[in-house]
């Protein structure tokens, strides 16, 4: 090959790399946008995830894809039928034999000495039940519209649910039909066993509480599929805003006293610091001060308290704590300050704080939020260096 003819190859060959390269990040780049645009987008949406309920043979499979097909936006449907299906056939029992590791029957009879056959659980079935879980909050975090097609026992198991997703817009629906038509559904279905349904049908919904319960034998499933239509229209848009901020109460001293004897809270609160605070409160629920205690709640658990107190008349002070071990290491320090100052304080032109120069966490933390340092100081009541920061609002 002569000179001329390498240089135009090679040229073609590098025109081609990178080509493929702008074709890659440009790929990426849409995919990153279109999956920050669900997410958007859900949580704008009164309802992200719609959690249906019931026993076996009460027709919840059947009504979950009617409904599925019937919503906008699109809503993936996940049953706990599809994660049981991955599992090996060798490791359960449905036959009414015994499954030491996976899922099984175990014969018996209810109060009426009617025939029941009880689900069983063994460790691997247990894991593949927390997997499930792993599987809803993932694909939650994603964006993704959800339909869980489950068979929870009762409020406990409910209320594990709801634990875990607190931080989504759901609806809770119990799914059932008459005994009787239960029973009969399951002989037709031929591939139960019978007895499971009966035994389901008294602990599925014992002590649980839900947005709807939809009968699947009296009620159509467009009937159905209507009411959850608009118990979500009613709900109307969803706010964005995760945290909310309320004055500490008196009735909460308790809590209060309990949180700061914690080990990471005491570590930075303590001495005179800690006892100023008691004593603060204390007027703060006396009506005698101008400092303001707060408490800080995710949806409904308290597990944050703030101080704060005026600095002039366009600034304030603000000192932060995150309570509750469970919030800690979860990233949610800075986009809860951000809520309560715009909620609180938007009026303000400068917020102050001043943590010790040894807690390099908390520093970090309000370098995000937009702090700057613009001093050092020995403070008096824990004469150790301590950085005095500041927030422009208009930079927020």
């Amino acid at each position: 090959m002569s000179i001329p003819y390498f240089f135009v190859y090679f040229h073609l060959i590098r025109q081609l790399i990178f080509s493929y390269q702008i074709t890659c990040q440009q790929l990426e780049c849409e995919e990153t946008l279109y999956e920050s645009s669900i997410q958007m987008s859900q949580m704008k949406a009164p309802v992200q995830i719609i959690y249906l309920n019931g026993p076996s043979s009460s027709g919840k499979t059947t009504f979950a894809k009617a409904l599925q097909d019937s919503l906008e936006p699109l809503f993936l449907l996940v049953g706990i039928d599809k994660i049981i299906g991955w599992m090996p056939e060798k490791v359960n029992d449905w036959t009414g034999g015994e499954a030491p590791l996976g899922f099984s029957w175990k014969k018996g009879q209810d109060a009426s000495g009617h025939l029941i056959h009880e689900l069983q659980s063994g460790p691997f079935a247990k894991k593949i039940a927390k997997t499930f879980q792993d599987i809803i909050l993932l694909l939650a975090q994603k964006g993704h519209s959800i339909i869980i097609d489950d068979v929870s026992f009762g409020q406990e198991q409910i209320d594990e649910w709801k634990k875990l997703l607190r931080d989504f817009h759901v609806l809770w629906i119990g799914v059932n039909a008459p005994l009787d038509v239960i029973e009969q559904r399951e002989k037709e279905r031929g591939n139960r066993m019978v007895g499971s349904a009966r035994a389901q049908f008294h602990k599925v919904h014992e002590n649980v509480t839900y947005d709807l319960e939809i009968d699947t034998h009296h009620g159509s499933p467009s009937q159905n599929i209507q009411k959850i239509q608009e118990l979500i229209a009613a709900r109307g848009p969803a706010k964005s805003e995760r945290f909310h901020f309320q004055h500490a109460k008196s009735s909460q001293k308790n809590l209060l006293e309990q949180w700061f004897q914690q080990p990471h809270i005491h570590e930075w609160m303590h001495g005179v610091g800690l006892q100023n605070t008691l004593n603060g409160l204390t007027k703060f629920f006396e009506g005698k001060t101008t400092t303001t205690y707060w408490i800080g709640y995710d949806h409904d658990t308290p597990f944050a308290f703030l101080i704060t107190s005026p600095a002039g008349e366009d600034a304030t002070t603000l000192d932060v704590f995150i309570c509750d071990v469970n919030y800690l290491g979860k990233g949610l320090a800075v986009p809860m300050i951000r809520q309560f100052l715009t909620d609180h304080f938007s009026h303000m032109k400068k917020v102050l704080i001043d943590p010790e120069a040894a807690n390099t966490r908390a520093i970090h933390v309000y370098k995000k939020v937009g702090f700057q340092i613009i001093g050092e100081f020995i403070a008096s009541w824990h004469p150790v260096p301590h950085y005095q920061m500041e927030l422009n609002m208009s930079q927020l």
